[in-house]
């Protein structure tokens, strides 16, 4: 008998050995910078959860960012269709100007016109309506237009846009940062400028204009609000038919104290995986009423529900999450080093007390406690390390039994 403790004391001495050496190997795996993608891939896999269990953030009307969308509908209808885009800025300014005067919070032109028909032995004068619209929005802060970084040189407004928004103080980087997989999951909140000083971004700037300060950190991680038709979006096809008819009541019930932002929301341009991939759609959320133009709802589906999304949705999430106050923060080293330690250790335990089978069947419902409260916490803007304690689980699973099958049943 006392042989037979003895042994079984070695048995467990070598058991909690093995479970300690698993857990902290896990939780310094998990601390390692390439863990940094794995755990952000986290919420690409929390957001539709979190849309299933607790439905979107805040319903449509409550965002603070609209979206004017240069869409397939435009490209489609007169006078846009017989016209080359070089040549809408008439039609553009329109369309600023009626949404400047309905008070909106700022505008921001995520469109670059490099290039202009208004030149000598073109057609002088032809842009003076955008110009002057770019004039009075811009000088009263209430514009920024944007451009593209590369890496040697930059693509920006036509020089003429430039001096009529007031130069570089209303201009900003339209560059969204990306992971390795290519999806955008954090946004800049600055970059280097050329003087060796700092500029904040597109949709930091946006959303400083309405209040919000700069704080610490050079990004932040996009907090997607989820379900059908999350930020209102417009037609531009449509407001510009609005504006034509001097609908005043129409821009001012949609866009005052709106960030509204500009851009190009087409099936094959300027598209995007993004974070919230797996929860584009989902919920009874109807699109903003339209002024003239019926609503096409099997196009507008077929624009918002893709794996993708035009960058034009990616810069107003951005501004949602910061004049929300709702960035998502990656769980901490120490909490993560300590939670998938700890869990890998606790498995490791079980998996030693249980068949393979058994083990199979705990070892899920751990994971998916775990996950559970991986979900209330990203309720709350904090992002566990949820695909790490999986592997973590496959891990440990994996290495306990072969222990067992290898080391235990041989002796």
């Amino acid at each position: 008998m006392a042989e037979q403790r003895d042994a079984h004391r070695r048995l467990w001495r070598h058991r909690w050995a093995v479970a300690v050496f698993i857990g902290l190997s896990l939780g310094v795996a998990s601390i390692a910078p390439m863990a940094d993608g794995i755990h952000r891939f986290g919420i690409d896999i929390l957001l539709p959860l979190r849309h299933q269990f607790f439905g979107p953030l805040y319903p449509p009307s409550e965002s603070d960012a609209v979206v004017v969308s240069i869409d397939e509908e435009t490209y489609n209808r007169p006078p846009f269709s017989e016209t080359p885009r070089v040549a809408w800025t008439p039609m553009l300014a329109k369309v600023l100007n009626a949404i400047d005067g309905a008070g909106a919070q700022v505008i921001g032109l995520d469109l670059i016109y490099p290039t202009s028909l208004d030149k000598p032995g073109l057609l002088p004068g032809y842009d003076k309506p955008l110009l002057m619209a770019m004039f009075k929005a811009g000088r009263a802060k209430r514009l920024v237009l944007g451009k593209v970084r590369l890496s040697k040189q930059s693509i920006v407004p036509y020089k003429g846009q430039q001096i009529a928004v007031g130069g570089a103080a209303n201009i900003r980087a339209l560059n969204i940062l990306l992971d390795k997989d290519n999806v955008a999951r954090r946004y800049p909140k600055k970059f280097s400028d050329v003087a060796g000083g700092q500029t904040s971004s597109f949709a930091m700037e946006l959303a400083r204009r309405g209040g919000v300060k700069m704080g610490v950190g050079s990004e932040f991680l996009i907090n997607y609000n989820t379900g059908a038709n999350d930020i209102p979006t417009y037609s531009f096809a449509d407001l510009h038919l609005c504006a034509e008819e001097g609908d005043r009541d129409y821009f001012t019930r949609h866009f005052a104290g709106k960030t509204v932002i500009v851009g190009s929301a087409l099936d094959v341009e300027d598209r995007r995986f993004a974070a919230k991939r797996y929860a584009n759609s989902g919920g009874t959320a109807r699109p903003p009423e339209r002024c003239r133009i019926a609503f096409d709802a099997e196009r507008f589906g077929e624009i918002v529900q893709r794996r993708t999304m035009p960058g034009v949705f990616i810069h107003a999430a951005a501004v949602n999450t910061l004049t929300h106050d709702n960035a998502l923060h990656l769980l901490n080293r120490a909490g993560t080093l300590a939670l998938t330690a700890a869990s890998g250790a606790a498995l490791a335990i079980l998996f030693f007390l249980l068949t393979p089978l058994t083990g199979v069947l705990v070892g899920t419902g751990f994971v998916a406690v775990e996950g559970i409260v991986s979900l209330i916490a990203f309720q709350g803007g904090i992002v566990f390390p949820v695909v790490a304690l999986a592997l973590g689980a496959i891990a440990t699973f994996t290495v306990v039994y072969a222990f067992r099958f290898v080391i235990e049943d041989r002796t």
